[in-house]
């Protein structure tokens, strides 16, 4: 939870231009603000969530492992939450025509 918070706290720093003139127009809205931060630190709750669920509940239980697909999916988004990526790429996948 603290890794989601800080990251979402941080995110718009750290991912967006700040030296874009649209994006110079936006950073003074609370209202743009909010989304951000709220949205990279839900996409960052679910990427840990994610990492959470696979290493204890897939991965540790030894006995019964065996990798499948949704075992590559899992990966895929606890690495793209986790490092703050999951947003822009569900963004990027629903903006495809």
């Amino acid at each position: 939870m603290a890794f989601s918070v800080l990251y979402a706290w941080k995110a718009v720093p750290i991912l967006v231009n700040t030296e874009d003139v649209f994006i110079k127009q936006k950073i003074e809205l609370r209202s743009w603000w909010f989304h951000q931060v709220w949205l990279n630190f839900v996409g960052s709750a679910v990427g840990w969530a994610a990492a959470y669920y696979y290493i204890f509940y897939r991965l540790l239980p030894i006995s019964c492992y065996s990798f499948k697909i949704d075992d590559t999916v899992l990966i895929l988004i606890a690495l793209l939450g986790i490092t703050g990526l999951l947003p822009y790429t569900l963004g990027k996948l629903t903006s495809v025509k």
